[in-house]
C-alpha cells in the first residue's frame, strides 16, 4: 500500500498549487490532486508519480523511506566544518602483510604518491572545510616512505588551526631521522601494530626475525621518545591466536596496559586484501583523502 509522506501545500495560483515535505522535495500540482490526496483517494497515476519521485513508500523500510529519512535528517542537522581528517599520502609499503585491507602498492611503484597538485588540492581542502580545531591521521600504505608531505601537511596545519593533533600510523620498519623529530613534538602520536610475541609478529607481518628485531627496537625507541603518546594493536587469526599471556606481556614490556583486539578481516584477493580507494570521500565530520594509481 502506497504511503505518502507528509506534505504542505501553498496555492501559488488558482490552477497551481506547490506541494512540499520536511526533506524538502517539492513539486507543483493542481486542485484535483489535493482532493484525490487529502480524501485518501490518489489515483493510480498519482501513485506512480509520488513513488517515482521518492515522496512515498511502498513498503515500510523500502529505498524510498531510507532516502526521504537521510535528506530529513540532513536538513535538520547540517554537517559542520570537519576536525578530523585521514590521509593516504601513499599507498606504498615496505611490508607485505598476508591480510592487508587496502590497496596496497610495492615500495618500488610508481603513481602511487600524491603528486604535488594533489598535495595542493589537500591543503586547499583543509583550509576550507576545517574546523577551528583539526586532528589529521596519517594513513597508507606506509605513510612515512613520504615524511616530506607529511611535514608540509603539520607545519600548513599548525599555522592554519587553533589547535591541531597529528596521528602517525607506521608499520615502525623505519624510524628515520626526519620521524624522531616530529615524535618530539606533544602535538604528534604515533600509532603501530604488535601482533604480540616476535614469532607471531614474524609469521603474520615481517616474515623475516631481523626485521621484526628492527620493528622492537624502533617502537622502544618511540616509546622513549613520545612517553604515553605511542599506541599500539595487535590483528589477531582466529585460526592461529597467539597465548593470550605471550599477548599481554608484549604489551606490557611498552607500557601499554590496554588492548583493542581486531580480528583479520580478509578482503579481495587471497593474500592481499583490497579496498577501493576512494579519492576524496566524506562521512559525517570524517573525511579520508586517499592517493590513487594515475
Amino acid at each position: 500500500m502506497t504511503e505518502v509522506f507528509p506534505l504542505r501545500f501553498r496555492r501559488k495560483s488558482a490552477d497551481k498549487i506547490l506541494f512540499a515535505n520536511e526533506a524538502g522535495q517539492s513539486f507543483l500540482s493542481d486542485q484535483g490532486f489535493l482532493e484525490r490526496l487529502t480524501s485518501h483517494a490518489p489515483s493510480a497515476s498519482d501513485r506512480d508519480f509520488l513513488v517515482s519521485r521518492g515522496l512515498a513508500r511502498e513498503t515500510p523500510g523500502d529505498l524510498n523511506e531510507t532516502a526521504f529519512l537521510g535528506r530529513l535528517a540532513q536538513r535538520q542537522r547540517p554537517p559542520g566544518k570537519l576536525s578530523y581528517v585521514i590521509l593516504v599520502p601513499t599507498l606504498r609499503c615496505d611490508l607485505s602483510c598476508s591480510y592487508c585491507q587496502v590497496s596496497r602498492a610495492a615500495i618500488t611503484a610508481k603513481g602511487f604518491d600524491w603528486t604535488p597538485d594533489r598535495l595542493a588540492q589537500v591543503l586547499d581542502f583543509l583550509d576550507r572545510e576545517g574546523s577551528e580545531t583539526i586532528q589529521i591521521e596519517f594513513q597508507g600504505g606506509e605513510p612515512t616512505l613520504r615524511m616530506d608531505l607529511i611535514l608540509d601537511v603539520v607545519t600548513f596545519c599548525r599555522s592554519r588551526f587553533r589547535e591541531s593533533r597529528f596521528v602517525i600510523c607506521s608499520n615502525l620498519s623505519e624510524l628515520g631521522p626526519e620521524l624522531i623529530a616530529l615524535l618530539k613534538s606533544e602535538d604528534v602520536h604515533l600509532s603501530t601494530s604488535l601482533d604480540g610475541p616476535p614469532a607471531v609478529h614474524t609469521r603474520q607481518r615481517t616474515l623475516q626475525p631481523d626485521l621484526t628485531d628492527r620493528f622492537h627496537a624502533n617502537l622502544e625507541a618511540a616509546t622513549a621518545l613520545a612517553p604515553g603518546r605511542v599506541a599500539a594493536l595487535p590483528t589477531l587469526d582466529a585460526e592461529q591466536l597467539p597465548d593470550p599471556s605471550e599477548l599481554l606481556d608484549a604489551f606490557a614490556a611498552y607500557g601499554m596496559y590496554s588492548i583493542y583486539l581486531r580480528q583479520v578481516v580478509y578482503h579481495g584477493l587471497p593474500g592481499n586484501g583490497t579496498r577501493a580507494p576512494a579519492i576524496m570521500s566524506r562521512s559525517g565530520r570524517v573525511s579520508t583523502i586517499m592517493s590513487s594509481k594515475r
